[in-house]
């Protein structure tokens, strides 16, 4: 991008390539806010409950909810995406209730569709 934001390290990477070997890779990124496409800073997560009969049989994992985010910041939807099926309606039932900072693309904010991976652990 064309800000100096993030270059700083540049010269002494290619330094150290030079020096031990390493190839080292340039990636180009959009300018900050020119055409971000989203910005995961979650405001509230609520944690989902553990299912009384998941818990019992020691089931756990990561169920992984797609979520679509409007332009508020709010869980529109949410649909499971890989699954473990005694835990997925909790899963849902706390991305719901999630609320995030709005994706900004152009300086406006946008709905966005992100994935959501909710972890379920005994211990």
């Amino acid at each position: 991008h064309d800000s100096a934001y993030g270059k700083e390290t540049i010269p002494v990477l290619d330094a150290q390539a030079k020096q031990y070997g390493f190839q080292l890779t340039h990636i180009a990124v959009p300018h900050p806010g020119n055409e971000q496409q989203a910005q995961w800073l979650q405001i509230r997560q609520i944690k989902p409950d553990y299912p009384q009969e998941a818990f019992v049989k020691k089931i756990e994992g990561v169920v992984v909810i797609e979520i679509l985010i409007d332009d508020s910041g709010r869980v529109v939807r949410a649909r499971v995406i890989k699954s473990i099926p005694l835990l997925d309606a909790a899963a849902l039932q706390a991305t719901r209730q999630w609320t995030f900072a709005p994706a900004i693309k152009s300086g406006r904010p946008v709905a966005t569709v992100a994935l959501a991976p909710v972890s379920f652990h005994l211990y």
